[in-house]
């Protein structure tokens, strides 16, 4: 009788700690990472601004660069952020030395290009004046 119980007992036991595995993976699986969340939001971040910088190329309108502007600026929140949710685990925060690194020069190279179509004017009758961008060339 008494081992009956011990073993009605145990299974028991087992089947708790089992159930309780099971909901708790359910749990983390059913809550988004948020660290991948985080991830996704930069990754958007950045095309938006790309975009901005593209289409701000072609129509030289200055609201069509303002979304890149408000768009950089929430980058680095954003990866600080990222960083004090990841202190414990090095792969990741050595991975975002890595791509800050190439954030950043990405942004240098949007910087540059809004340097460079900034610069164009338009001249008196409507073509664009190319001796600010490239002063050697005469029209």
């Amino acid at each position: 009788m008494t081992l009956s119980v011990f073993l009605i007992a145990s299974a028991g036991y087992l089947s708790f700690r089992s159930m309780s595995s099971i909901v708790s993976s359910i749990r983390v699986k059913s809550k988004p990472d948020l660290r991948l969340y985080t991830i996704r939001e930069i990754t958007s971040d950045l095309e938006k601004a790309e975009n901005s910088v593209r289409l701000f190329t072609l129509t030289r309108k200055e609201k069509d660069i303002q979304p890149y502007y408000s768009t950089i600026s929430g980058v680095d929140d954003k990866i600080n952020r990222l960083r004090s949710g990841s202190s414990m685990d090095t792969l990741l925060l050595f991975q975002l030395d890595t791509i800050t690194g190439l954030i950043e020069e990405n942004i240098v190279i949007w910087d540059r290009m809004l340097e460079l179509y900034q610069g164009d004017s338009l001249d008196n009758s409507g073509c664009l004046n190319f001796t600010r961008v490239i002063p050697w060339i005469v029209l």
